[in-house]
Protein backbone atom coordinates (compact mmCIF):
# COMPACT_ATOMS: atom_id res chain seq x y z
CA UNK A 1 0.00 0.00 0.00
CA UNK A 2 1.43 3.36 -1.06
CA UNK A 3 1.01 6.22 1.43
CA UNK A 4 2.42 9.73 1.75
CA UNK A 5 4.83 8.31 4.34
CA UNK A 6 6.13 5.47 2.17
CA UNK A 7 5.11 1.98 1.10
CA UNK A 8 3.48 -0.38 3.60
CA UNK A 9 3.58 -4.15 3.15
CA UNK A 10 1.83 -6.64 5.43
CA UNK A 11 2.55 -10.33 5.96
CA UNK A 12 0.12 -12.73 7.61
CA UNK A 13 1.76 -14.73 10.38
CA UNK A 14 -1.00 -17.30 10.01
CA UNK A 15 0.68 -18.43 6.80
CA UNK A 16 3.57 -20.88 6.71
CA UNK A 17 6.51 -18.56 6.03
CA UNK A 18 9.78 -19.74 4.56
CA UNK A 19 13.11 -17.95 4.86
CA UNK A 20 13.94 -17.91 1.13
CA UNK A 21 13.64 -14.11 0.91
CA UNK A 22 16.14 -13.52 3.70
CA UNK A 23 19.84 -12.74 3.42
CA UNK A 24 22.12 -15.57 4.67
CA UNK A 25 23.09 -13.53 7.74
CA UNK A 26 19.42 -13.04 8.53
CA UNK A 27 18.83 -16.78 8.24
CA UNK A 28 21.71 -17.37 10.64
CA UNK A 29 20.16 -14.95 13.15
CA UNK A 30 16.74 -16.54 12.69
CA UNK A 31 18.10 -19.96 13.68
CA UNK A 32 18.68 -18.62 17.18
CA UNK A 33 15.03 -17.62 17.64
CA UNK A 34 12.11 -19.77 18.73
CA UNK A 35 8.33 -19.67 18.94
CA UNK A 36 6.46 -16.40 18.57
CA UNK A 37 9.69 -14.37 18.48
CA UNK A 38 10.87 -16.36 15.47
CA UNK A 39 7.55 -15.94 13.63
CA UNK A 40 7.29 -12.19 14.21
CA UNK A 41 10.94 -11.51 13.36
CA UNK A 42 10.70 -13.56 10.17
CA UNK A 43 7.43 -11.93 9.14
CA UNK A 44 8.80 -8.48 9.88
CA UNK A 45 11.94 -8.98 7.80
CA UNK A 46 9.95 -10.43 4.89
CA UNK A 47 7.55 -7.48 5.02
CA UNK A 48 10.42 -4.99 5.14
CA UNK A 49 12.29 -6.62 2.26
CA UNK A 50 9.12 -6.54 0.15
CA UNK A 51 8.49 -2.90 1.06
CA UNK A 52 12.08 -2.01 0.18
CA UNK A 53 11.78 -3.81 -3.15
CA UNK A 54 8.64 -1.78 -3.86
CA UNK A 55 10.64 1.46 -3.49
CA UNK A 56 13.53 0.11 -5.57
CA UNK A 57 15.96 -0.80 -2.79
CA UNK A 58 17.98 -4.00 -2.51
CA UNK A 59 20.31 -4.40 0.44
CA UNK A 60 22.41 -6.82 2.43
CA UNK A 61 21.42 -8.29 5.79
CA UNK A 62 18.91 -6.18 7.74
CA UNK A 63 19.84 -6.71 11.36
CA UNK A 64 19.16 -4.42 14.32
CA UNK A 65 21.12 -1.27 15.10
CA UNK A 66 22.13 -0.24 18.62
CA UNK A 67 18.61 1.13 19.23
CA UNK A 68 16.87 -2.05 18.08
CA UNK A 69 15.64 -0.60 14.78
CA UNK A 70 16.39 -2.14 11.38
CA UNK A 71 19.88 -1.11 10.22
CA UNK A 72 19.42 0.16 6.66
CA UNK A 73 21.63 1.74 3.99
CA UNK A 74 22.17 5.50 3.90
CA UNK A 75 19.09 7.48 2.87
CA UNK A 76 16.81 4.49 3.21
CA UNK A 77 14.20 4.65 5.94
CA UNK A 78 12.18 1.74 7.28
CA UNK A 79 10.19 0.52 10.26
CA UNK A 80 8.58 -2.74 11.39
CA UNK A 81 5.63 -3.56 13.66
CA UNK A 82 3.88 -6.82 14.45
CA UNK A 83 1.17 -8.46 16.48
CA UNK A 84 0.32 -12.13 16.94
CA UNK A 85 -1.23 -12.53 13.49
CA UNK A 86 0.40 -9.88 11.31
CA UNK A 87 3.68 -8.13 10.56
CA UNK A 88 3.87 -4.76 8.83
CA UNK A 89 6.75 -2.78 7.37
CA UNK A 90 6.99 0.78 6.09
CA UNK A 91 9.81 1.80 3.74
CA UNK A 92 10.82 4.86 1.77
CA UNK A 93 13.91 6.59 0.42
CA UNK A 94 15.18 9.93 1.73
CA UNK A 95 16.18 12.83 -0.49
CA UNK A 96 18.72 13.99 2.09
CA UNK A 97 19.94 13.36 5.62
CA UNK A 98 17.41 15.83 7.06
CA UNK A 99 14.79 13.08 6.75
CA UNK A 100 15.31 11.54 10.17
CA UNK A 101 13.10 8.47 9.95
CA UNK A 102 9.72 6.82 9.59
CA UNK A 103 7.67 4.74 11.99
CA UNK A 104 4.84 2.25 11.77
CA UNK A 105 2.74 0.62 14.49
CA UNK A 106 -0.12 -1.86 14.30
CA UNK A 107 -2.63 -2.48 17.09
CA UNK A 108 -5.77 -4.60 17.39
CA UNK A 109 -8.85 -2.39 17.61
CA UNK A 110 -10.20 -4.19 20.69
CA UNK A 111 -11.66 -3.04 24.01
CA UNK A 112 -8.87 -2.33 26.48
CA UNK A 113 -8.23 -5.07 29.02
CA UNK A 114 -6.37 -2.54 31.17
CA UNK A 115 -7.12 1.19 31.07
CA UNK A 116 -3.85 2.74 29.88
CA UNK A 117 -5.23 6.23 29.28
CA UNK A 118 -3.50 7.89 32.24
CA UNK A 119 -0.21 6.26 31.30
CA UNK A 120 -0.12 7.26 27.62
CA UNK A 121 -2.12 10.51 27.37
CA UNK A 122 -1.23 14.08 28.29
CA UNK A 123 -3.35 16.15 30.66
CA UNK A 124 -4.99 17.92 27.71
CA UNK A 125 -5.65 14.62 25.93
CA UNK A 126 -7.24 13.15 29.06
CA UNK A 127 -9.53 16.17 29.30
CA UNK A 128 -10.51 15.75 25.63
CA UNK A 129 -11.13 12.04 26.17
CA UNK A 130 -14.04 12.82 28.48
CA UNK A 131 -16.22 14.00 25.58
CA UNK A 132 -16.19 10.61 23.86
CA UNK A 133 -18.92 8.05 24.42
CA UNK A 134 -17.99 4.94 26.36
CA UNK A 135 -17.98 2.84 23.19
CA UNK A 136 -15.54 5.23 21.48
CA UNK A 137 -13.20 5.77 24.39
CA UNK A 138 -11.12 2.60 24.10
CA UNK A 139 -10.82 3.06 20.34
CA UNK A 140 -9.50 6.61 20.79
CA UNK A 141 -6.96 5.49 23.38
CA UNK A 142 -5.73 2.70 21.11
CA UNK A 143 -5.43 5.08 18.14
CA UNK A 144 -3.47 7.54 20.28
CA UNK A 145 -1.20 4.76 21.55
CA UNK A 146 -0.51 3.53 18.00
CA UNK A 147 0.19 7.03 16.69
CA UNK A 148 2.60 7.80 19.51
CA UNK A 149 4.43 4.50 19.02
CA UNK A 150 4.88 5.30 15.31
CA UNK A 151 6.11 8.80 16.17
CA UNK A 152 8.65 7.45 18.67
CA UNK A 153 10.13 5.21 15.99
CA UNK A 154 10.29 8.07 13.48
CA UNK A 155 12.07 10.49 15.83
CA UNK A 156 14.35 7.98 17.55
CA UNK A 157 17.33 8.53 15.20
CA UNK A 158 17.30 12.19 16.30
CA UNK A 159 16.50 11.66 20.00
CA UNK A 160 18.30 8.37 20.62
CA UNK A 161 16.56 7.90 23.96
CA UNK A 162 13.29 6.77 25.47
CA UNK A 163 10.61 9.37 24.70
CA UNK A 164 7.80 9.59 27.24
CA UNK A 165 4.17 9.42 26.16
CA UNK A 166 3.55 12.94 27.50
CA UNK A 167 6.23 14.43 25.25
CA UNK A 168 3.90 13.95 22.27
CA UNK A 169 0.41 15.45 22.10
CA UNK A 170 -2.29 14.73 19.51
CA UNK A 171 -5.28 16.76 18.37
CA UNK A 172 -8.25 14.77 19.71
CA UNK A 173 -10.74 16.90 17.77
CA UNK A 174 -10.06 14.81 14.64
CA UNK A 175 -8.56 11.62 16.04
CA UNK A 176 -11.61 9.43 15.36
CA UNK A 177 -11.35 9.94 11.59
CA UNK A 178 -8.65 8.00 9.71
CA UNK A 179 -6.07 10.28 8.13
CA UNK A 180 -3.39 12.70 9.22
CA UNK A 181 -3.62 13.89 12.83
CA UNK A 182 -2.10 17.21 13.98
CA UNK A 183 0.67 16.69 16.50
CA UNK A 184 2.90 18.72 18.80
CA UNK A 185 6.02 17.65 20.67
CA UNK A 186 7.70 18.85 23.85
CA UNK A 187 10.97 16.93 23.76
CA UNK A 188 13.43 17.31 26.62
CA UNK A 189 16.30 17.19 25.97
CA UNK A 190 15.48 18.89 22.68
CA UNK A 191 17.09 17.22 19.62
CA UNK A 192 16.56 20.40 17.58
CA UNK A 193 13.61 21.50 15.45
CA UNK A 194 11.76 18.54 13.93
CA UNK A 195 8.83 18.48 11.54
CA UNK A 196 6.74 15.47 12.57
CA UNK A 197 3.66 14.12 10.81
CA UNK A 198 1.49 11.14 11.70
CA UNK A 199 -1.62 9.41 10.40
CA UNK A 200 -3.68 6.30 10.96
CA UNK A 201 -5.84 4.00 8.88
CA UNK A 202 -8.18 1.09 9.54
CA UNK A 203 -7.33 -2.40 8.31
CA UNK A 204 -8.03 -6.06 9.04
CA UNK A 205 -5.86 -9.11 9.53
CA UNK A 206 -6.30 -12.39 7.65
CA UNK A 207 -9.10 -13.45 9.99
CA UNK A 208 -10.99 -10.19 9.52
CA UNK A 209 -10.16 -8.71 12.93
CA UNK A 210 -10.02 -4.91 12.96
CA UNK A 211 -6.61 -3.25 13.11
CA UNK A 212 -5.28 0.26 13.60
CA UNK A 213 -2.25 1.06 11.42
CA UNK A 214 -0.34 4.20 12.41
CA UNK A 215 2.46 5.80 10.42
CA UNK A 216 4.80 8.71 11.10
CA UNK A 217 7.67 10.60 9.52
CA UNK A 218 10.16 13.08 10.95
CA UNK A 219 12.54 15.55 9.31
CA UNK A 220 14.98 18.10 10.68
CA UNK A 221 13.95 21.71 10.15
CA UNK A 222 16.78 23.95 9.01
CA UNK A 223 17.06 27.10 11.12
CA UNK A 224 18.80 29.95 9.34
CA UNK A 225 21.08 32.38 11.15
CA UNK A 226 18.58 35.23 10.80
CA UNK A 227 15.90 33.12 12.54
CA UNK A 228 18.23 32.31 15.45
CA UNK A 229 19.16 35.92 16.15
Amino acid sequence: MLTSFGTIVSVSLADALGDEELHPEERAFLRGLEGARRATWLGGRIALRRALAAVGVSCDAILADDRGAPHLPARVRGSISHKETIALALATTALDDDHVGVGVDVEYDRPLRVDIAKRVLTTAELASLERFAEGERDHVVRVAFALKEAVYKAIDPACRRYVGFREVELDFRVITEPGEIPISTQLAPDPGPLAVRCAWSAATDASGEALIVATATASRMRVHAAERS
